[in-house]
Protein backbone atom coordinates (compact mmCIF):
# COMPACT_ATOMS: atom_id res chain seq x y z
CA UNK A 1 0.00 0.00 0.00
CA UNK A 2 2.91 2.77 0.64
CA UNK A 3 4.66 1.76 -2.48
CA UNK A 4 1.12 2.16 -4.19
CA UNK A 5 0.84 5.85 -2.79
CA UNK A 6 4.08 6.54 -3.41
CA UNK A 7 4.54 5.84 -7.49
CA UNK A 8 1.11 5.02 -8.87
CA UNK A 9 1.45 8.80 -10.39
CA UNK A 10 4.54 8.04 -11.64
CA UNK A 11 3.92 4.76 -13.45
CA UNK A 12 0.94 6.68 -14.95
CA UNK A 13 3.16 9.71 -16.03
CA UNK A 14 5.12 6.93 -18.31
CA UNK A 15 2.09 5.70 -19.90
CA UNK A 16 1.67 2.67 -17.27
CA UNK A 17 -1.09 1.34 -15.27
CA UNK A 18 0.18 -0.36 -12.16
CA UNK A 19 -1.77 -3.17 -11.10
CA UNK A 20 -1.36 -3.01 -6.99
CA UNK A 21 -2.19 -6.87 -5.88
CA UNK A 22 -1.50 -10.38 -6.66
CA UNK A 23 -2.66 -13.33 -9.05
CA UNK A 24 -1.46 -14.88 -11.86
CA UNK A 25 -2.75 -15.27 -15.78
CA UNK A 26 -6.00 -16.78 -14.49
CA UNK A 27 -7.08 -13.62 -12.39
CA UNK A 28 -5.57 -10.29 -10.78
CA UNK A 29 -6.82 -9.23 -7.65
CA UNK A 30 -6.66 -5.59 -6.76
CA UNK A 31 -6.29 -5.62 -3.40
CA UNK A 32 -4.34 -7.17 -0.59
CA UNK A 33 -5.19 -10.50 1.46
CA UNK A 34 -4.76 -12.22 -1.70
CA UNK A 35 -1.19 -13.29 -1.89
CA UNK A 36 -1.54 -17.00 -0.40
CA UNK A 37 -0.92 -19.16 -3.42
CA UNK A 38 -0.63 -16.47 -6.21
CA UNK A 39 2.14 -16.44 -8.70
CA UNK A 40 2.96 -13.28 -8.46
CA UNK A 41 1.97 -11.23 -5.09
CA UNK A 42 3.48 -7.73 -5.70
CA UNK A 43 1.93 -6.27 -8.74
CA UNK A 44 1.47 -6.50 -12.55
CA UNK A 45 1.55 -3.74 -14.79
CA UNK A 46 -0.10 -2.69 -17.76
CA UNK A 47 0.49 -0.55 -21.12
CA UNK A 48 -0.20 -0.91 -24.70
CA UNK A 49 3.26 -2.58 -25.42
CA UNK A 50 1.52 -6.09 -23.09
CA UNK A 51 1.20 -6.75 -19.41
CA UNK A 52 4.15 -7.54 -17.56
CA UNK A 53 4.42 -8.83 -13.52
CA UNK A 54 5.90 -6.57 -11.03
CA UNK A 55 8.32 -7.59 -8.15
CA UNK A 56 9.10 -11.26 -7.42
CA UNK A 57 10.90 -11.78 -4.07
CA UNK A 58 9.99 -13.07 -0.83
CA UNK A 59 11.74 -12.11 2.82
CA UNK A 60 13.42 -14.87 4.39
CA UNK A 61 13.57 -15.86 7.77
CA UNK A 62 16.83 -14.18 9.00
CA UNK A 63 15.21 -10.57 7.44
CA UNK A 64 16.82 -11.27 3.80
CA UNK A 65 15.03 -10.17 0.72
CA UNK A 66 14.92 -13.71 -1.74
CA UNK A 67 14.78 -13.06 -5.40
CA UNK A 68 12.32 -14.74 -7.37
CA UNK A 69 12.49 -13.06 -10.44
CA UNK A 70 13.58 -16.81 -12.20
CA UNK A 71 10.51 -18.04 -11.61
CA UNK A 72 8.46 -16.60 -14.06
CA UNK A 73 9.01 -14.57 -17.24
CA UNK A 74 8.53 -10.77 -16.90
CA UNK A 75 6.05 -10.45 -19.91
CA UNK A 76 2.86 -12.39 -19.39
CA UNK A 77 -0.35 -13.39 -21.50
CA UNK A 78 -3.00 -11.17 -20.43
CA UNK A 79 -5.06 -12.42 -17.26
CA UNK A 80 -8.63 -13.85 -17.48
CA UNK A 81 -10.06 -11.59 -15.29
CA UNK A 82 -9.46 -8.53 -13.44
CA UNK A 83 -10.85 -7.82 -9.69
CA UNK A 84 -10.83 -4.29 -8.40
CA UNK A 85 -12.25 -3.40 -4.88
CA UNK A 86 -14.38 -0.20 -3.52
CA UNK A 87 -15.00 0.48 -0.17
CA UNK A 88 -18.73 1.84 -0.15
CA UNK A 89 -20.06 1.94 3.54
CA UNK A 90 -23.21 2.91 2.24
CA UNK A 91 -24.01 -0.28 0.22
CA UNK A 92 -25.10 1.24 -2.95
CA UNK A 93 -22.11 -0.14 -5.27
CA UNK A 94 -23.35 -3.87 -4.86
CA UNK A 95 -21.46 -6.76 -3.42
CA UNK A 96 -20.08 -8.34 -6.48
CA UNK A 97 -20.33 -6.61 -10.27
CA UNK A 98 -19.63 -6.97 -13.91
CA UNK A 99 -18.52 -4.02 -15.32
CA UNK A 100 -18.17 -2.91 -18.93
CA UNK A 101 -14.81 -0.85 -20.35
CA UNK A 102 -16.35 2.56 -19.34
CA UNK A 103 -17.76 1.39 -15.95
CA UNK A 104 -14.60 -0.10 -15.25
CA UNK A 105 -13.18 3.31 -15.88
CA UNK A 106 -15.55 5.17 -13.88
CA UNK A 107 -15.46 3.35 -10.93
CA UNK A 108 -11.61 2.97 -10.84
CA UNK A 109 -11.80 6.87 -10.67
CA UNK A 110 -14.68 7.23 -8.36
CA UNK A 111 -14.04 4.29 -5.95
CA UNK A 112 -10.85 1.89 -6.77
CA UNK A 113 -8.01 3.89 -7.21
CA UNK A 114 -5.19 3.49 -5.05
CA UNK A 115 -4.84 5.83 -2.40
CA UNK A 116 -1.83 8.66 -3.99
CA UNK A 117 -3.32 8.69 -7.25
CA UNK A 118 -3.72 11.68 -8.95
CA UNK A 119 -3.71 10.84 -12.23
CA UNK A 120 -6.77 10.22 -13.10
CA UNK A 121 -7.34 10.84 -16.73
CA UNK A 122 -4.67 8.70 -17.75
CA UNK A 123 -5.21 6.33 -15.26
CA UNK A 124 -9.03 6.25 -16.54
CA UNK A 125 -7.72 5.87 -20.03
CA UNK A 126 -5.35 3.20 -19.53
CA UNK A 127 -8.11 0.91 -17.59
CA UNK A 128 -10.49 1.14 -20.49
CA UNK A 129 -8.60 0.29 -22.70
CA UNK A 130 -7.64 -2.72 -20.74
CA UNK A 131 -11.38 -3.73 -19.65
CA UNK A 132 -11.88 -3.33 -23.29
CA UNK A 133 -9.81 -6.85 -22.96
CA UNK A 134 -10.17 -8.56 -20.14
CA UNK A 135 -13.55 -8.83 -18.39
CA UNK A 136 -13.21 -6.28 -15.21
CA UNK A 137 -15.77 -7.46 -12.02
CA UNK A 138 -15.76 -4.97 -8.87
CA UNK A 139 -15.86 -6.12 -5.35
CA UNK A 140 -17.65 -4.06 -2.69
CA UNK A 141 -15.76 -5.00 0.21
CA UNK A 142 -17.88 -3.03 3.05
CA UNK A 143 -20.77 -5.58 1.91
CA UNK A 144 -18.85 -8.16 4.00
CA UNK A 145 -18.85 -8.32 7.06
CA UNK A 146 -16.02 -11.73 6.84
CA UNK A 147 -13.03 -10.61 5.11
CA UNK A 148 -13.03 -14.41 4.32
CA UNK A 149 -16.44 -14.04 2.22
CA UNK A 150 -15.35 -11.50 0.49
CA UNK A 151 -12.15 -12.86 -0.74
CA UNK A 152 -14.36 -16.60 -1.32
CA UNK A 153 -16.66 -14.13 -3.57
CA UNK A 154 -13.98 -12.16 -5.37
CA UNK A 155 -12.30 -15.53 -6.49
CA UNK A 156 -15.37 -16.69 -7.44
CA UNK A 157 -15.83 -13.69 -10.10
CA UNK A 158 -13.99 -14.94 -13.12
CA UNK A 159 -16.50 -16.08 -15.76
CA UNK A 160 -19.29 -14.65 -14.00
CA UNK A 161 -22.24 -12.89 -16.41
CA UNK A 162 -24.04 -9.72 -14.06
CA UNK A 163 -27.42 -9.80 -13.37
CA UNK A 164 -30.40 -7.22 -13.82
CA UNK A 165 -28.85 -3.72 -13.46
CA UNK A 166 -29.44 -2.27 -9.95
CA UNK A 167 -29.90 1.50 -9.05
CA UNK A 168 -26.64 2.15 -9.80
CA UNK A 169 -26.95 0.50 -13.47
CA UNK A 170 -24.39 -1.63 -12.92
CA UNK A 171 -25.09 -5.60 -13.33
CA UNK A 172 -24.71 -6.92 -9.89
CA UNK A 173 -23.77 -10.77 -9.09
CA UNK A 174 -25.63 -12.36 -6.34
CA UNK A 175 -22.83 -13.80 -3.80
CA UNK A 176 -22.61 -15.25 -0.46
CA UNK A 177 -22.48 -13.02 2.53
CA UNK A 178 -22.74 -10.32 0.88
CA UNK A 179 -24.76 -7.65 1.54
CA UNK A 180 -28.17 -6.67 -0.54
CA UNK A 181 -27.31 -3.33 -2.71
CA UNK A 182 -28.83 -0.25 -1.44
CA UNK A 183 -31.65 1.59 -3.58
CA UNK A 184 -33.74 4.79 -2.58
CA UNK A 185 -32.09 7.83 -1.07
CA UNK A 186 -28.94 5.61 -0.24
CA UNK A 187 -28.44 4.81 -3.66
CA UNK A 188 -28.85 8.55 -4.92
CA UNK A 189 -26.82 10.01 -2.48
CA UNK A 190 -24.18 7.66 -3.40
CA UNK A 191 -24.68 7.96 -6.91
CA UNK A 192 -24.28 12.03 -7.00
CA UNK A 193 -21.11 12.04 -4.80
CA UNK A 194 -19.68 9.22 -7.70
CA UNK A 195 -20.66 11.42 -10.38
CA UNK A 196 -19.27 14.52 -8.99
CA UNK A 197 -16.04 13.05 -7.54
CA UNK A 198 -15.56 11.45 -11.53
CA UNK A 199 -16.28 14.53 -13.36
CA UNK A 200 -13.61 16.36 -11.18
CA UNK A 201 -10.96 13.78 -12.25
CA UNK A 202 -12.11 12.98 -15.42
CA UNK A 203 -13.28 16.12 -17.15
CA UNK A 204 -12.72 16.00 -20.62
CA UNK A 205 -13.19 11.49 -21.34
CA UNK A 206 -16.70 12.06 -21.97
CA UNK A 207 -17.24 8.13 -22.86
CA UNK A 208 -15.89 7.35 -18.74
CA UNK A 209 -18.43 10.32 -17.39
CA UNK A 210 -21.35 8.63 -19.76
CA UNK A 211 -20.83 5.07 -17.93
CA UNK A 212 -21.77 6.47 -14.62
CA UNK A 213 -24.90 5.97 -12.54
CA UNK A 214 -28.23 7.66 -13.13
CA UNK A 215 -28.59 11.12 -11.91
CA UNK A 216 -31.22 13.33 -11.29
CA UNK A 217 -30.46 16.93 -12.63
CA UNK A 218 -29.77 19.41 -10.47
CA UNK A 219 -32.17 22.34 -10.21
Amino acid sequence: PVLAELSTDAFLQKGVLPLWGAGDTECVYLSSGFEEGATVKHGFAYSPSGFCRMFMGSVAGDGSVVSEYTLMPNSLPLPKAIVMFADDATNAIPAASALDPAQAAFYYAGACAPAGCSEFEAAAQLVMQLAGQVPFYMVNAAAFSDPAAMRQAAAALPGKAGGPACSLGLKAIEVPGGAAAASGEAAEATAQALTDKVASRCKSLDAVLAAGPPVSKKE
